[in-house]
């Protein structure tokens, strides 16, 4: 494969770089050596393969001569000295011809369904060329009439075939329907599944489906900017009282509110009687004295 069609990285697999024998026994400056050569390597023709010369490999590993001599022995053992006189990694090459193989699988694929949508784009075009050849109505022959005929007639049973098999409408649910005013229509399955369950749960209850809005309305009055998930109406149902005359919405808690506030007022209106009658209790005493 020539160097403009390869690949602009090869594989590379932490588990058995690091675990092979040979890497280990590397030292870090020639464990980065080794990386810049398979580098330099994968745009090698042949691929995965690296000139037996020393000037060139220690500039190619970033290093001077006597840094190259040092980590050469380390950095070569991975690498096989071939006929061509030029060291060879084998599983690098391993991974390039598995990729060709892949290229090519991939390639036959795409020509082969080139030539069938071609065939399939021929076909269309007979087609259609022959449908612009077939003559007028007026100038039909009594047997291209009877063959209109027939096939009007077996279009005509296949429609009545889908009308008949056609599948009724499911009734109307709703709980459901309450739901969708509320909370929307579900999109996904998992959330259909969830509103499914939740009016069946209502239904099991006993609630009017009409009474959802209105009892959801109550819900978010009370709690503000608290959510209001079917879930949750359906377990604090109870808490919801009736509207009051004036039309507005009142809750268990505004009432509970409503009764502390009365219950203040009278224990405000005691102290003030009890008051009263302790200043009045010291003016007579006061009388009392002066006489």
């Amino acid at each position: 494969m020539p160097n403009h069609f390869r690949p602009p990285y090869f594989p590379f697999y932490p588990a058995d770089f690091s675990s092979d024998g040979k890497v280990e026994s590397m030292t870090t400056a020639a464990v980065g050596a080794y990386i810049l050569l398979l580098c330099k390597s994968w745009r090698e023709d042949p691929p995965a393969s690296i000139p037996n010369d020393d000037t060139i490999l220690a500039r190619w590993a970033r290093m001077n001569s006597v840094e190259w001599a040092e980590c050469k022995p380390m950095v070569l053992a991975a690498f096989t000295l071939g006929k061509d006189n030029r060291w060879h990694q084998k599983r690098l090459r391993l991974e390039y011809d598995k990729f060709c193989m892949y290229a090519e699988k991939k390639s036959m694929a795409g020509k082969i369904g080139a030539k069938q949508r071609w065939k399939g784009d021929v076909a269309s075009d007979r087609n259609e060329k022959s449908c612009m050849a077939t003559p007028l109505q007026s100038h039909c022959t009594p047997n291209t009439n009877a063959l209109a005929k027939d096939s009007f007639s077996s279009s005509s049973s296949n429609i009545k075939e889908n009308i008949s098999t056609k599948k009724p409408e499911r009734p109307r649910n709703p709980y459901w329907d309450s739901m969708v005013k509320v909370w929307g229509d579900p999109v996904t399955g998992p959330e259909k599944k969830r509103f499914g369950k939740n009016a069946e749960e209502f239904r099991k209850v006993g609630i009017d489906p009409n009474e959802i809005p209105i009892r959801h309305a109550r819900a978010i009055q009370a709690w503000k900017t608290l959510p209001c998930s079917p879930e949750t109406l359906l377990k604090r149902w109870t808490e919801f009282g009736p509207a009051n005359g004036n039309g507005s919405v009142h809750t268990q808690q505004d009432e509970e509110e409503q009764r502390l506030r009365n219950e203040l007022k009278r224990t405000r209106k005691l102290i003030a009687d009890q008051e009263r009658q302790r200043r009045q209790f010291e003016e007579e005493d006061s009388c009392l004295l002066t006489q």
